[in-house]
């Protein structure tokens, strides 16, 4: 019996509504006739008491929400209403406000459904053009001659000096020492066209495209998480001098076998640390790594006796296959 209740409640109710709303639409709710001694001749004309009155108007108040509740309810949820409206007293004009009433929610769910497609369309269109900025941002690599040089800066150690006396820079400035360090860089007076100037002068005094930079065997004897962070200062501060410079992080080249048994600072694990340091710096900050190692190692990974005498720098002869190489990884 109760489990027969919960399922049909519903409808009972609904039923008794439909009642009331029906018995509504035969006509005005009867008045109640009373002829009271001690009454005005008013409340004896209209029939009714003033309470009795205000209650009428109240009750017939409650009824029309109930019904228009019923109406709306039953329009939301899809059913068929036009028999309790054509039986329910509905005037025409209740009835037109209905229509307007769901004209506008119809008007109201398309424009929020063109908000929608519009804000979708300006998303993608974002996408897209977000993609082909990045898209135009990445630069191309191509090959080209020592005149690819003529706005480039060279930082380095003996190997770059032997870059700039043996290989074709064209017009680059370069600013390399036997011996130089990266915590000598900023202290340093190199000679640029005849004049003595310090890195820092050379940066302030110029626009450059490029920016060459290898350093790392003569920091092999400090500490190596010092030495990584010297080279992030020294990066980030000639990133900031020169914001439009494309920055080459080059690989310390590698020194012969021999010299790395004999040596436990200037071996090749050393140095292979020190390049991979100098490879995750040029990832997270987005500058370029050139490993010119293959160019000149030996199946084992050593730099080939054929290229070298002192064991650790490549003869003069081959610094322009080294200069050679560097062309073929030109980016505009």
């Amino acid at each position: 019996m109760l489990k027969w209740w919960r399922e049909y409640s519903f409808l009972l109710c609904l039923g008794i509504s439909m009642i009331i709303v029906l018995v509504m639409g035969n006509g005005n709710l009867p008045v109640v006739n009373r002829d009271k001694e001690g009454q005005s001749s008013v409340f004896l004309q209209e029939e009714t008491t003033f309470w009795e009155k205000a209650q009428q108007v109240d009750l017939a108040e409650n009824l029309k929400v109930l019904k228009e509740n019923i109406l709306r309810t039953l329009a939301k949820a899809g059913v068929d209403n036009s028999f309790l409206k054509e039986n329910a007293g509905v005037s025409e004009e209740e009835k037109k406000g209905e229509l307007l009433w769901e004209q506008k929610e119809e008007k109201e769910e398309i424009i929020e459904e063109k908000i929608n497609i519009k804000e979708n369309e300006i998303e993608e269109t974002a996408v897209i053009e977000q993609g082909e900025e990045k898209k135009k941002e990445e630069p191309t690599i191509f090959g080209s001659d020592s005149t690819y040089f003529q706005d480039a800066l060279f930082l380095g150690d003996s190997r770059t000096e032997g870059l700039r006396e043996y290989g074709d820079l064209g017009e680059a400035v370069v600013l390399a020492n036997s011996g130089m360090s990266v915590y000598r860089l900023w202290k340093e007076s190199f000679l640029v066209k005849g004049e003595k100037q310090t890195l820092e002068e050379v940066l302030n005094t110029n626009k450059f495209g490029k920016v060459y930079f290898m350093l790392g065997v003569n920091e092999l004897g400090y500490d190596y998480e010092k030495t990584m962070e010297r080279f992030r200062e020294t990066l980030t501060k000639i990133e900031e001098s020169q914001p439009h410079a494309f920055i080459f992080l080059q690989a310390n080249l590698h020194v012969t076998d021999e010299k790395g048994k004999h040596s436990d600072i200037y071996n090749n694990d050393n140095i292979n640390k020190m390049n991979q340091g100098l490879k995750e710096l040029a990832e997270e900050k987005g500058y370029f790594y050139l490993d010119v190692n293959p160019l000149f190692d030996d199946e084992k990974g050593n730099l080939s006796k054929e290229y070298t005498v002192d064991q650790a720098h490549i003869l003069g002869k081959y610094y322009g296959d080294w200069v050679n190489w560097i062309l073929q990884y030109c980016v505009k």
